[in-house]
């Protein structure tokens, strides 16, 4: 495995995505929901990937609830691509798995989100649920992710519900 430094760093704002070419490899393993693949969105995340010769793999089986066999199916994923980053790109379902697989494969993460709905994006925490979508297990990683990528162009195109949710989220993590 190839080897990396990584500082925790936010970036916000519009073309905020351009910062993914800025990654210090030549090879990303990208976690996408379904959505963001079928969408169009992916294309703003492969763009400043392809423009700095970064090359990529995607894995999309992402689901609501992520059973832990979906996360272990991405880690035999990840590191069947060598990958250096793992970069979830999409809503709650596709951090967590992202998270499981980072946790698994101990590789670094980068975060990007497309939806204000939650603290995953920043939370050092993954969810894993059974098949049947009850919850299983936390996993508690080592630290927060270690880039999180808030491009305000893609956050303004979501759902306002979805933003709503964020705020109800951030209400009940508070209290």
């Amino acid at each position: 495995m190839k080897d990396f430094e990584v500082k925790t760093k936010i970036y916000f704002g519009d073309d905020a995505l351009a910062h993914l070419g800025e990654l210090k490899t030549d090879r990303v393993f990208i976690v996408a929901d379904p959505f963001t693949v079928s969408s169009g969105l992916i294309d703003h995340i492969t763009n400043p990937l392809k423009k700095n010769d970064i090359s990529y793999s995607i894995f999309s089986k992402v689901v609501a609830d992520p059973p832990v066999e979906v996360v272990i199916a991405g880690v035999k994923e990840a590191l069947a691509c060598k990958g250096h980053y793992i970069v979830a790109v999409g809503g709650g379902s596709a951090m967590d798995t992202a998270k499981g697989i980072a946790y698994y494969t101990g590789l670094p993460m980068v975060i990007v989100p497309t939806v204000c709905a939650t603290d995953a994006p920043c939370s050092s925490l993954s969810v894993m649920y059974t098949d049947e979508g009850v919850f299983d297990a936390y996993l508690f990683l080592d630290n927060c992710p270690n880039v999180v990528i808030v491009d305000s162009e893609i956050i303004a195109r979501a759902p306002a519900r979805l933003l709503v949710a964020g705020m109800g989220d951030a209400m009940a993590t508070y209290f």
